[in-house]
């Protein structure tokens, strides 16, 4: 028996909401990572939200940015590499909100 299926693909009702979040240079000279920056990105009512990081994102030798959203603690983790090959942008996250924290690993310079 041959079977075919068609499916369509169905965008997802969403708006751009330029958002300017810039941690500058942060060092870590600890001898173990913790978080250097965090922030709230919020846009109040959005029932999801996905981020797009600018091209001039660089993270130091074992630092990543964690995402989690705080309407049921889902969260990312983005190295240097998994940045890039997710082309700067996050997975969906439920809520109107998420938090960005910059986790710089031990020794880092920015």
């Amino acid at each position: 028996m041959a079977v075919s299926l068609s499916a369509q693909v169905r965008e997802f009702p969403y708006r751009s909401v330029p958002t300017m979040i810039d941690s500058g240079h942060v060092a870590n000279r600890d001898l173990t990572a913790h978080a250097v920056f965090t922030h709230v990105v919020r846009s109040k009512g959005a029932t999801w939200l996905r981020l797009r990081f600018g091209t001039a994102t660089q993270l130091d030798g074992n630092s990543f940015v964690r995402i989690s959203s705080l309407k049921d603690g889902y969260l990312q983790l983005f190295e240097t590499w998994s940045l890039r090959d997710y082309r700067n942008a996050s997975s969906y996250f439920n809520g109107d909100a998420v938090l960005v924290e910059l986790v710089a690993g031990a020794f880092t310079s920015r």
